[in-house]
């Protein structure tokens, strides 16, 4: 539900702060389900991408080190 995904991103938003980071923004990940069934159409998850800055404090790591 919309209060829980708000919960998440805010914790995620907290733990990147943490790590020196800041986040840019969300996105909901395009999908394409016109072929399952109304029973799985129910159950499916929403997935979203989330964008960061970097942190300066690891600029020599790539960051998926980070």
């Amino acid at each position: 539900d919309k209060d829980e995904r708000t919960k998440v991103k805010e914790l995620f938003a907290e733990v990147a702060k943490k790590a020196g980071h800041k986040v840019l923004g969300w996105r909901k990940v395009p999908v394409d389900n016109s072929m399952i069934g109304p029973s799985a159409l129910k159950t499916e998850p929403r997935v979203y991408q989330v964008f960061v800055s970097l942190s300066d404090a690891h600029e020599h790591l790539e960051p998926e080190q980070q």
